[in-house]
Parts: structure tokens; C-alpha cells; sequence
């Protein structure tokens, strides 16, 4: 097998970790050596629920982390992948997105407050949900959200107040 960096696969082979597969199983995933995958997860501090390995620092701990530069992403729109992409498509990283607005505030004398929402910008396009349609979102370590329904562009010309439906 060819030699290839891991990183970009970071947040799965975490979310893998976490879920107890074995470094067997992940290595045939990923095409390549247990090896490869033990050095990784030593590298990446990367234990399951078993802790750090015996001659390990504990104190290191279990990383939360997710490397947002790595986070994939795909939408699909009834089972059709619409896009996809990563974290490094928001200003090469989300972090990145967010400096840049605090540095422009600081510029104009202004500051993001504590417990603020900031959206640092889509990974994706935006894409239309058709009524009666399922847009699935799909992220290699934060999870899925699925979407069933859709709005009718009519009613919104109609009345275009915002609706958020949770289910």
C-alpha cells in the first residue's frame, strides 16, 4: 500500500475511535497498515473508552476538539449528493472567517460579545428544498440533520415571514 497522509481524515478516524472499532477495521478503510493507524492514533492522542494506552500520559486526556478544517460535509436532496466540502472551503478554516469579522469590528471600535451566535459562512452552497423533498446533511464527525418538507415559493411570496419547523 502507497504511504498517504491521514489527516485529512482526522474527525473520522475519531468518531471511529469513539464508536470502539478496532485499528484492523480501520486501517481496511482507509487502505492502509495497522501500523499506520496505531503511529496515527499515538500521534493524534486518539483513545477509546479503554483511555490512553498502557506507558501513555494520562493527564493528555481525550481530545474534544474537532479539527474544523477537516470536517466534511455532503447534502443530499432525496438521496442525491448536492454538494459537498470541508471546513478548509470557509476561509481555509472557520477560525479564519471569524478572525476576520472580529478584526473588522476592532476596526470600527467594535467587538463580538460573549454568548453571540456567529456564523463564520457555509461549507456549501445554500440549496432549495423542494416541497415534499428530504435534504439530508451529512458531517464526518458532527453528526446528520435531515430536513423532510420543503416550502412552497408561492405561499413564501405571499407571506414571507421566516418559519422554522423542528421535528
Amino acid at each position: 500500500m502507497a504511504r498517504r497522509s491521514l489527516r485529512p481524515h482526522l474527525n473520522q478516524i475519531r468518531s471511529w475511535v469513539r464508536q470502539g472499532r478496532t485499528d484492523a477495521w480501520v486501517a481496511h478503510q482507509l487502505e492502509v497498515t495497522v501500523q499506520e493507524i496505531e503511529q496515527f492514533k499515538r500521534q493524534n492522542d486518539l483513545f477509546g473508552d479503554e483511555g490512553p494506552a498502557e506507558g501513555t500520559d494520562p493527564a493528555v486526556g481525550y481530545p474534544d476538539e474537532i479539527d474544523l478544517r477537516a470536517e466534511k460535509v455532503e447534502v443530499h436532496v432525496d438521496g442525491k449528493l448536492q454538494y459537498s466540502g470541508s471546513g478548509e472551503d470557509v476561509q481555509g478554516h472557520p477560525g479564519e472567517a471569524l478572525a476576520l469579522a472580529a478584526n473588522d469590528l476592532a476596526r470600527r471600535g467594535k467587538a463580538i460579545e460573549a454568548g453571540w451566535v456567529v456564523l463564520t459562512g457555509g461549507i456549501t452552497d445554500a440549496v432549495f428544498a423542494p416541497p415534499g423533498s428530504t435534504v439530508e446533511v451529512k458531517f464526518s464527525s458532527l453528526g446528520e440533520v435531515t430536513i423532510h418538507g420543503g416550502e412552497d415559493p408561492a405561499r413564501l411570496r405571499a407571506d414571507p415571514s421566516p418559519r422554522v419547523v423542528l421535528r
